[in-house]
């Protein structure tokens, strides 16, 4: 018998990297370009294109995003 949706464990990191993407402490356009990058597998040109920005502004902030993580210590958990 199959466990119900809810109680079965996500095999892979998605969950912790959503729970890390989407930290306040990150603007909210920092939190969907990550997301869209990581999660969803477009390239930095196609969220440029999403977000109506220059490639190279989208990839600054991309590595900016990635840098307050680490600097913040943003945990890579599941609250």
């Amino acid at each position: 018998m199959a466990e119900p949706e809810a109680d079965q464990e996500i095999p892979d990191e998605r969950l912790r990297l959503i729970f890390t993407y989407c930290n306040p402490a990150l603007n909210q356009a920092a939190q969907v370009a990550l997301t869209l990058r990581t999660l969803c597998g477009l390239s930095t040109r196609e969220i440029a294109r999403a977000f109506l920005v220059p490639e190279p502004a989208m990839a600054q902030r991309l590595v900016r995003a990635k840098g307050k993580i680490s600097k913040a210590g943003i945990p890579y958990k599941v609250p």
